[in-house]
């Protein structure tokens, strides 16, 4: 099947997951980690479930799934081992045009959520349409090979600058040229090995004096220690 490639903000969005088992929980994980407001429903769940409503990390009805549940929700996983629930939570996710991923149903799902690979702000993600996942982790595991944490951290690195530079003087033209030249210049290579003092030079050689370099390299040192940390 052919997908349509989108990332979702669900940032403070109502987020429903239907089932409390393992299944539940990985969709739940995910669902944080994209800001979402998880809300799940399940007669029984996992203790990792539990801890995280403890937490008041989400909401947690300890109860079957209704009718009228799904009001308000911008998507919901039905992730139960009971068939008429899973059919009653399609039927009115259908209804309310709430986008529906459907764990026992692959081809009655509106999404599928795809292998990925994060370092900081840098998502990739890797589909094959349902037709292999067994290829999906594959390539996921090369990705993760290939791209580590310095991605993350240049990606802060630079968008600390753009944030001083965009409201400025320069161009959008200036402005792409100099991130050209700051990636020409191999500064990966220094943020991955942690060569600051380097880092720093290039910044003062290329970008502007109204930027302040050291603030800025400052700031991502301290980032870097928490998504090397992170990494090990």
């Amino acid at each position: 099947m052919s997908y349509y490639p989108i990332n979702l903000d669900i940032t403070g969005k109502i987020c429903l997951v239907v089932g409390g088992g393992k299944v539940a929980y990985r969709k739940v994980r995910s669902l944080l980690g994209g800001n979402g407001q998880v809300i799940v429903i399940s007669p029984e769940a996992v203790p990792e479930i539990r801890l995280l409503a403890k937490r008041n990390e989400l909401t947690y009805y300890e109860r079957v799934y209704r009718p009228g549940d799904l009001k308000g929700a911008v998507l919901v996983f039905a992730a139960t081992n009971c068939p008429d629930t899973q059919e009653l939570v399609r039927a009115e996710a259908s209804k309310l045009g709430v986008l529906l991923n459907s764990a026992d149903s692959p081809d009655n799902c509106d999404f599928q959520v795809p292998a990925k690979v994060r370092r900081g702000e840098l998502l990739i993600t890797i589909s094959t349409g349902g037709g292999s996942p067994a290829i999906s982790r594959m390539v996921r595991m090369e990705l993760e090979e290939q791209f580590g944490p310095e991605y993350g951290i240049l990606i802060f690195l630079f968008s600390l600058i753009r944030e001083q530079i965009v409201p400025g003087p320069t161009s959008s033209d200036e402005n792409r040229n100099m991130f050209r030249e700051l990636l020409l210049s191999n500064i990966l290579i220094d943020v991955q090995n942690r060569r600051w003092q380097r880092v720093q030079a290039k910044l003062d050689r290329l970008l502007p004096e109204s930027v302040d370099s050291e603030a800025v390299v400052q700031k991502t040192i301290e980032f870097a220690e928490d998504e090397f940390d992170l990494m090990t």
